[in-house]
């Protein structure tokens, strides 16, 4: 059976779809990261597999936050966070906040999250558990900051810090 070159590189490389969808989450960042997690969560319903992993605080875009919140609220009471169940549990007043800061319909928003999600369900885990140490890289520079700041005061006391 014939293959082409790049197939037989690929192969002899040790090149997967799942090594391609690996390097694809390590190179996510920041917004992008978060919306990896809420895309995959909309994408295949299984919230409990990162339940225990991560809360709303965790998410540095106040967004994604509400979302998130929302998404768990959705799941613990329809046990489904597909985006029309979203929206429906989302008051009329904050989609409309949202909307007003966003330039664009809540829908359209959350339709887009869900179609970039890029690593997918299968890497639900994963994208959650980066999300978390991204929170907590900033909790570690703020409080750095805050004891860097207090360290300068002539008469802050050392053991306070």
């Amino acid at each position: 059976m014939k293959t082409t070159f790049g197939v037989q590189l690929g192969q002899r490389a040790g090149i997967t779809p799942q090594l391609v969808q690996q390097i694809r989450l390590l190179s996510l960042s920041g917004v992008e990261i978060e919306q990896e997690v809420l895309g995959s969560m909309m994408l295949s319903n299984e919230v409990r597999r990162i339940s225990g992993l991560i809360r709303s605080e965790h998410f540095i875009e106040p967004l994604h936050a509400f979302l998130f919140g929302v998404m768990m609220d959705a799941f613990d009471r329809f046990g489904t966070v597909a985006p029309n169940i979203v929206l429906k549990a989302i008051p009329d007043i904050d989609r409309a906040a949202w909307e007003a800061r966003l330039g664009m319909q809540l829908s359209a928003y959350l339709a887009q999250v869900a179609a970039n999600a890029l690593a997918g369900p299968a890497y639900l885990e994963r994208s959650a558990k980066k999300v978390v140490a991204q929170w907590a890289r900033l909790k570690v520079a703020e409080e750095a900051s805050r004891i860097a700041t207090a360290a300068q005061e002539m008469t802050s006391d050392p053991l306070a810090l």
